[in-house]
């Protein structure tokens, strides 16, 4: 079943590609021959895949910055989650793109950023790997528009400043997201779905922003603060929708450093299966309008994935 969902959500990201015109700007460092030539080898130019690519040991390394790798619908395939492998690895590098669609699954992580700046991947399906996507004592970096499942954590965010993660879509992962010591993350309108924790925060990650996320039908927790002081020392989150959260109260509304809370919604409780919760009150007309477009669209791309499940 899970094959076909990918399958459907591959489908969707190569119908979107096809709209838009991809511009190279500067030469091609490699194309990829059959074979799975680029295997272990390291990048310092734009790269446009040809084919897949099927790794006994590691994927693609970049050395290169202000880069940019097309997958072209192509797939980098390792030789299995359990090995210590990477699909993609961008260390110290800075501006480094990853474009789909495409697919990078197998190996142990399938996308890291390591010691590096900037950079952002866009429309890549990224499955059944150990941990999906790996950014460790980085800054800057953007996953958005992704699909990342069947994975022990899907983002994983080690050490690593501003971070955004927004409108990726998380099924079947058992940590959808994890932030250790991490600062100013931006994770809003995500769908997390099918997991055992949806969210978790440890103790040293503070001043992050999480909101309009849609999380449902995971078993253990949807959001997990280790710590109490996790929330009061400066992460804001808000117009989630939840059902389960450790302290409760973060699926209630919007959490202030203070701990007041801004909009509440129904007391949470058993028979509670979803919380809805309402605009915040301080966005502009046009704000309200973007916000709920995305929300619209991101609920429709659920309700989909739901439809083929």
């Amino acid at each position: 079943m899970m094959q076909q969902n990918a399958s459907i959500m591959i489908v969707a990201l190569l119908t979107s590609a096809a709209a838009s015109v991809i511009l190279t700007v500067q030469p091609l460092d490699t194309l990829a021959q059959e074979g799975g030539d680029l295997c272990g080898e390291a990048i310092i130019g734009d790269l446009e895949l040809t084919s897949d690519v099927t790794c006994e040991g590691d994927g693609i390394r970049v050395e290169g910055s202000d880069l940019t790798i097309y997958l072209n619908g192509f797939t980098i395939r390792g030789p299995g989650p359990d090995s210590n492998t990477t699909g993609i690895l961008v260390e110290e590098a800075s501006e480094v793109r990853i474009r789909g669609p495409g697919m990078v699954t197998g190996f142990g992580t399938g996308v890291a950023y390591m010691d590096a700046s900037g950079g952002a991947m866009r429309d890549v399906y990224v499955g059944t790997n150990d941990i999906g996507v790996l950014l460790d004592s980085t800054t800057g970096t953007y996953i958005r528009h992704d699909y990342i499942a069947d994975s022990r954590i899907g983002v994983f965010n080690r050490a690593s400043d501003n971070t955004v993660v927004e409108e990726v879509q998380m099924n079947d992962n058992d940590e959808g997201i994890r932030l250790e010591k991490s600062t100013g993350v931006d994770i809003d309108f995500n769908i997390i779905m099918d997991g055992l924790t949806a969210l978790y925060l440890d103790e040293e990650s503070l001043d992050n922003a999480i909101f309009y996320n849609i999380m449902f039908r995971n078993e253990v927790n949807d959001m997990n603060f280790a710590s109490r002081e996790g929330i009061d020392a400066g992460n804001l989150l808000g117009y989630n929708e939840c059902t389960q959260g450790i302290p409760a109260d973060v699926c209630l509304g919007r959490v202030l450093p203070s701990g007041e809370l801004l909009t509440g919604s129904k007391e949470h409780g058993e028979g509670i299966e979803r919380v809805i919760q309402t605009q915040p009150e301080d966005l502009s007309p046009e704000e309200e309008q973007t916000a709920k477009a995305l929300r619209e669209r991101i609920i429709a791309g659920g309700s989909q994935n739901q439809t083929n499940t």
